[in-house]
């Protein structure tokens, strides 16, 4: 149970394609954050985008 109300929340991660950054985004979707991610290397963003996409997230 989470102690945030995370309903129409969103959350910006730097360095979301590995690592901590990973980390937190795939421990705030679980909460039922939408997510902006970035990182330094597209190719490294882009082998994680698919399993957020599998679990209800967009990408633009």
């Amino acid at each position: 149970m989470s102690v945030y109300d995370s309903s129409e929340k969103v959350a910006a991660i730097t360095g979301g394609s590995s690592g901590i950054g990973l980390a937190v985004a795939k421990e705030l979707r679980s909460q039922g954050f939408r997510l902006v991610l970035t990182a330094r290397r597209e190719e490294r963003l882009s082998q994680v985008c698919p399993g957020f996409v599998e679990n209800g997230c967009q990408i633009p």
